[in-house]
C-alpha cells in the first residue's frame, strides 16, 4: 500500500521535480512557486527529509549526488546549514535579540538564512545510509 501512495506522489511530482538544474542538486528543491522565484533554487537541507523518508521517489544516481552535495556544502561542525554559504542571502550568525536596523538579521530574521540546525542531520544521515557506500 505504501508503494502505491508513493507511485501516485511520484506521478504528480515528476513534472515539477525534474525541471532542470536546481542549484547543485538536480531533483530536490525546498520550494516551488515561491513569490521570489530565485528562492525556489536555493540549496537548503530540507530535501534530506524526502530522501530519508521516501527514497523511492528519487533516482539513486541523483540521490547519491544530492547527499554528496549536502555533505560537502551544508554539513557544518554544529549541524546542517540552513542555506548554501555561496548564496547571496547567507547570514550564518543568528541572534534573536539583534535590534539593529539591518533587516537581514534584526529580530532573528536570518533564522532560515544560514545558521546551523541540528535536527536535519538525522535525516541527512538516514539518506546517506540509503544512497551511499561511504556511510559517514
Amino acid at each position: 500500500h505504501r508503494r502505491g501512495i508513493y507511485k501516485v506522489w511520484l506521478d504528480w511530482l515528476l513534472p515539477w521535480s525534474w525541471r532542470g538544474h536546481i542549484m547543485v542538486v538536480n531533483d530536490a528543491q525546498d520550494t516551488a512557486g515561491s513569490s521570489d522565484q530565485y528562492t525556489d533554487y536555493q540549496l537548503r537541507p530540507n530535501f534530506a527529509i524526502a530522501l530519508a523518508v521516501a527514497p523511492e521517489l528519487c533516482d539513486p544516481k541523483h540521490g547519491r549526488h544530492a547527499v554528496k552535495v549536502a555533505r560537502n556544502v551544508l554539513l557544518g561542525p554544529l549541524g546542517a546549514r540552513t542555506l548554501d554559504p555561496k548564496d547571496w542571502k547567507y547570514r550564518p550568525n543568528y541572534h534573536n535579540d539583534d535590534d539593529s536596523d539591518d533587516f537581514a538579521v534584526a529580530k532573528g530574521f536570518n533564522y532560515h538564512q544560514g545558521p546551523e540546525w541540528l535536527w536535519p542531520i538525522g535525516y541527512l544521515f538516514r539518506a546517506m545510509l540509503h544512497f551511499t557506500e561511504d556511510k559517514l
